[in-house]
């Protein structure tokens, strides 16, 4: 079986032929010895071990065209060369993608083939690395955005260590956002929002799902800001539909302006109430309490308002004569009086607006 040794053969030839001529000295063949012993120690080199055998060729080639005496020497200059350039490019290699075991099988036929595709996995490993680190920088940006501690990112890298901290990151950033997705999901539940709101456009990247998370956060504060007034005002809240918060917000604001609108028709009549209430010496209580601020307590305070506007005309007019009370019924438009004849002009006045009574003033 033929070894990379036997490459030498041609070249042994031509030097035992050159040997045997009177002008070859006895020193320059003891050089050519140890050149040659030089030449095999390369050719078991462990670098050199994992080329073809045309890489070997393709040096012994170009030191045949030498002088026989020189032809070793330059044998042994050439592949010195590019035994160096193999182990630093392999070296690199080997840091780079943290591996210390036997290298595979380095395609190439001639040294510049060799190198050319290693220099290639070298060149892949290293922008593979890179892309790492930077999905890794934006991944610690991410942390960051969501409030969370950001882990450091090493430098330099080796290939698996940036796979295992790339990872190790994904899934830290991903199960955190899962947990903050659920959380809004039911913040908007308790804030009778649609779970809709949240689905949006698909994403292309955890980065995209992390933006489209902050906003939607941002989005559910400021709807928050909404309900609270409703709240406030004490306002019933109608079911809001939509699957866009432009659209939920132009709803809860109309909603707002609704009920501030609303309660300032109650405080008004609230006021004409009060006034009437003190004329006819109502509760003082009633008559100097505080303004309201909601609905809730407007609708209760116009109702007790009412009952008791009632109660103090009822007391008034019970001291009042037959007459007066049934002419008091025909100016407050009240039916009773109407079939008394000699009350028929003064309704009458009263439905013309031409007459105006204590109970029209506000």
């Amino acid at each position: 079986m033929s070894t990379r040794h036997d490459l030498l053969s041609p070249l042994d030839e031509r030097i035992r032929a050159w040997a045997t001529s009177v002008e070859v000295r006895p020193h320059a063949l003891d050089r050519i010895s140890q050149e040659r012993d030089q030449i095999r120690q390369l050719l078991n080199n462990h670098p050199l071990r994992h080329v073809e055998a045309a890489v070997v060729q393709h040096f012994i080639d170009v030191a045949k065209l030498k002088n026989p005496g020189d032809i070793y020497s330059a044998l042994v200059s050439a592949i010195q060369s590019f035994v160096q350039k193999l182990e630093d490019e392999l070296n690199t290699l080997r840091e780079l993608l943290s591996s210390d075991g036997k290298p595979k099988p380095l395609p190439g036929g001639t040294p510049e083939q060799v190198l050319h595709s290693l220099g290639t996995k070298l060149t892949e490993a290293q922008q593979e690395r890179d892309q790492l680190y930077e999905k890794m920088q934006r991944l610690s940006s991410g942390m960051q955005s969501l409030k969370l501690q950001p882990e450091p990112v090493p430098s330099p890298l080796s290939l698996p260590e940036a796979h295992r901290l790339a990872g190790r990151f994904e899934a830290r950033v991903r199960g955190e956002l899962n947990n903050r997705q659920a959380q809004l999901q039911k913040e908007l539940e308790a804030l009778g929002l649609p779970s809709a709101l949240l689905s949006g456009s698909a994403h292309h990247s955890l980065q995209e799902e992390i933006e489209s998370y902050l906003t939607n956060q941002k989005e559910c504060e400021q709807a928050r800001v909404f309900i609270g007034q409703l709240d406030q005002l004490g306002a019933t809240r109608a079911s809001v539909q939509g699957v866009e918060w432009t659209s939920v917000f132009d709803a809860l604001q109309d909603e707002v302006v609704n009920a501030r609108s609303e309660l300032e028709t109650y405080r008004a009549q609230i006021g004409v109430f009060r006034r009437r209430v003190q004329r006819l010496e109502g509760s003082a209580a009633l008559i100097a309490g505080a303004p309201v601020t909601n609905l809730l307590e407007a609708r209760g305070l116009l109702k007790t308002l009412t009952e008791e506007l009632e109660m103090s005309r009822k007391r008034r007019l019970d001291t009042a004569s037959e007459k007066a009370r049934k002419l008091y019924f025909a100016l407050s438009e009240m039916p009773l009086a109407v079939e008394e004849k000699q009350f028929v002009p003064i309704f009458e006045l009263r439905k013309l607006g031409l007459l105006k009574t204590v109970e029209d003033e506000v």
